[in-house]
């Protein structure tokens, strides 16, 4: 019985862990000139995980570098072409006084960058890193953190012009990843609880 419990609470720690070494970690001081945000991400998964890895650690914290770069140069990307669309093709422009709950349209852009396309392209990624099996779970995880990052974006937290946008988002993204990585471990602890 007590094996149970500290099996549980393993587990739990396994999941949490790596949201509050990186969120410890982002509140460092800025040492690689705004790009810790990308590399404590990719360093963290990779490192907490390395046991749920497809290939070898050096080869996977390498590529997870590259795909963490990926996501966020493709999510600007993605974002910079909304923008032009909103502004120059409808013809919405800068000082447009529309807004939506909080937020103002230009706003939209960035919001659609951060929590949709952004999320969506990141659990893209790393399902080439680890074996993750595709089910109703890993569905629910991910339109879930996605529903969670677009309230933060409506709230005006992920508008904001400090570091909770980074914070904000990686919080909920490691936190997904997690659950999505741990998915059979968790189904195990629920169904055995269910049991006693």
């Amino acid at each position: 019985m007590n094996t149970s419990y500290l099996n549980n609470f393993l587990l739990v720690c396994k999941i949490v862990l790596p949201t509050i070494v990186c969120i410890t970690l982002l509140n460092l001081k800025d040492v690689f000139f705004g790009l810790q945000f990308v590399l404590i991400f990719g360093f963290i998964i990779i490192t907490f995980n390395n046991k749920k890895l497809k290939n070898h650690f050096i080869g996977s914290l390498l590529l997870s570098f590259i795909l963490s770069f990926l996501v966020l140069f493709l999510s600007m990307v993605v974002g910079t072409g909304i923008n032009y669309f909103i502004t120059e093709i409808i013809g919405v422009g800068a000082k447009a006084d529309i807004s939506i709950s909080n937020m103002e349209v230009n706003d939209l852009p960035s919001l659609i960058s951060i929590a949709i396309i952004s999320p969506l392209l990141m659990f893209y990624c790393y399902q080439i890193l680890f074996t993750i099996r595709k089910t109703n779970y890993l569905n629910y995880v991910k339109w879930i953190s996605i529903i969670i990052l677009v309230s933060l974006g409506f709230t005006n937290i992920l508008s904001s012009k400090d570091n909770s946008i980074p914070i904000s988002w990686q919080l909920i993204m490691i936190l997904a990843l997690q659950l999505i990585l741990y998915q059979d471990e968790l189904k195990s602890m629920f169904s055995s609880k269910k049991s006693i």
